[in-house]
């Protein structure tokens, strides 16, 4: 469109304006630029004229700097639909692609409209944390997106659905089931040295005591230790379910 060639520099600059305006993502600097593929100092010379011109708000949040979208609902409506006649966007999917076995109907993420696969891969696992079958699947889905998945998407996603430790476990248990390096070298990436104390995996799981507590411990494979995590399956129960359905999901 040669109207977004006058507009914007390059399509880097356009996936900037993208992110803030019409998927309403806020970043740092940093993440922002990795984002939309442009250097450090060139996605913050067009933040800082974006925010001069009040396009951009900043927020701080702790001791990162945020960046977000400032335009009034009349003109994200305006922005949207310009962009919609473009072709910039990366490859998107939907949870129901993947027609993972067991779950029926998972109305939480079946709902979702298009997402890019990081962050639904992400949105999948923050779900998981809720429903021990998904998470059983998971390594299926994740087998079908590959091991090309973008590094960056994916620390971003992580990091604002708050499941860095629950997405390297996944990675490295896809990793494990696939026999693929390359999922464990995406998951050296979520790798915290601060973590000490282990969390467990479900939700539900927060208030155990006793035996249940005892019975978790025990049962909780040492890939998931190894990742700060505790959970009542073993390795075995995601063997058996992946050795049954991989065929499918090649």
């Amino acid at each position: 469109m040669e109207l977004f060639k006058y507009l914007f520099k390059t399509k880097e600059y356009a996936r900037l304006a993208e992110l803030l305006w019409v998927d309403k993502v806020s970043g740092s600097v940093n993440e922002l630029a990795h984002l939309a593929d442009l250097s450090y100092s060139t996605a913050h010379e067009e933040l800082q004229r974006m925010k001069s011109l009040g396009l951009v708000k900043m927020q701080r949040v702790g001791k990162a700097t945020l960046y977000s979208s400032a335009l009034t609902e009349v003109e994200s409506k305006v922005v949207k639909n310009l962009f919609s006649k473009t072709n910039l966007k990366r490859k998107t999917v939907s949870f129901a692609d993947y027609n993972l076995p067991l779950l029926g109907d998972f109305n939480e993420l079946l709902t979702d409209n298009q997402l890019e696969p990081e962050e639904l891969l992400v949105k999948s696992v923050k779900s998981a944390k809720k429903n021990a079958t998904l998470l059983r699947v998971l390594p299926l889905m994740l087998k079908k997106m590959g091991a090309e998945l973008n590094l960056y998407q994916l620390v971003y996603w992580a990091k604002r659905y708050e499941v860095n430790r629950e997405l390297g476990f996944l990675l490295d248990l896809t990793a494990a089931l696939t026999k693929n390096t390359k999922f464990s070298k995406l998951a050296k990436q979520f790798k915290d040295k601060r973590w000490s104390k282990p969390e467990y995996f479900f939700e539900s799981d927060s208030n155990l005591s006793g035996f249940q507590e005892q019975l978790t411990e025990k049962n909780t494979p040492e890939l998931a230790k190894k990742w700060y995590l505790k959970l009542n399956m073993g390795l075995d129960s995601f063997q058996s379910l992946y050795s049954k359905y991989e065929k499918a999901y090649s």
